[in-house]
C-alpha cells in the first residue's frame, strides 16, 4: 500500500533543494563585499586625515594666541586708563612745583612734584618699569608710597614734560605725559600700548 503524497520536497529533490534554499538566503554574497581597503588606500586616507588634523590644530592654536593677545591689550589699556585718570584728577587741582622743560620732548623728566590743596606734597616717579606715587604729610613729614600700575604690566617709558611753570610767564601750567605700557608676556603675545596726553591745572596766572 502506497503512502499518501505529502507536500514538500521529494526524496530525490530534497538534498539539492535544501542546499539551494539555504544558499539563496544566507550565502548569496557578492565577491566585492568581502574585500577591504588596499594598503595604498589606507595610506592615502591616513595622510589626508593627518593633514586635516594639522590644519584644525594650527587654526585652534592661532585662535588661542589671538585671544590671549587681545586680553593682554585690554589689560595694558586698563592700566593706562587707571594711571592717567587718577593723575589727571590730582594734577588739575594742584600746582606744579618743578622747573619746566623748554625743549620737550627732547628734554623731559621722570618725576613730577605737585602740591595738592588737600593731599599736600605729591611726587610721581617712574623707576625700574613702575610708576610710584609718594605723598608727604605736611604735619608729620611721613611719606606713603604706592605703585600705580599692576604687577602684570611694566612701563617701558614714562616721561613728564612740564610747561608754564615759571612765575610770571602768563602761561597756564600743564604737563604732557608720554608713556609706553607693555604686558609681561612672551614676545608673540606681548601687548604694547603707547599713550600721550596733556593735563592742565586750574590755577590761572593773572597779570599783577
Amino acid at each position: 500500500m502506497k503512502k499518501p503524497f505529502q507536500k514538500g520536497f521529494t526524496p530525490l529533490e530534497s538534498a539539492s533543494s535544501i542546499k539551494k534554499f539555504f544558499n539563496g538566503r544566507f550565502c548569496n554574497f557578492k565577491k566585492d563585499s568581502l574585500t577591504g581597503f588596499t594598503l595604498i588606500e589606507a595610506i592615502v586616507s591616513t595622510l589626508i586625515f593627518s593633514i586635516i588634523l594639522t590644519i584644525i590644530g594650527g587654526a585652534f592654536s592661532l585662535f588661542l594666541n589671538s585671544q590671549r593677545r587681545a586680553m593682554n591689550i585690554q589689560q595694558a589699556i586698563e592700566n593706562s586708563n587707571f594711571i592717567f585718570e587718577s593723575m589727571a584728577k590730582e594734577i588739575r587741582m594742584s600746582t606744579i612745583l618743578d622747573v619746566g622743560n623748554d625743549n620737550c620732548p627732547g628734554t623731559y623728566s621722570t618725576t613730577l612734584n605737585i602740591e595738592h590743596p588737600i593731599n599736600g606734597l605729591v611726587t610721581y616717579q617712574w623707576d625700574n618699569g613702575n610708576l610710584y606715587r609718594t605723598v608727604k604729610n605736611q604735619t608729620t613729614n611721613a611719606t606713603t608710597t604706592t605703585m600705580l600700575n599692576s604687577d602684570s604690566v611694566q612701563l617701558t617709558g614714562f616721561k613728564f614734560c612740564k610747561m608754564g611753570v615759571e612765575v610770571g610767564d602768563q602761561i597756564q601750567q600743564r604737563v604732557t605725559i608720554i608713556s609706553s605700557v607693555s604686558t609681561k608676556n612672551s614676545s608673540d603675545q606681548q601687548a604694547v600700548v603707547d599713550v600721550q596726553t596733556t593735563i592742565s591745572t586750574r590755577n590761572l596766572e593773572t597779570n599783577p
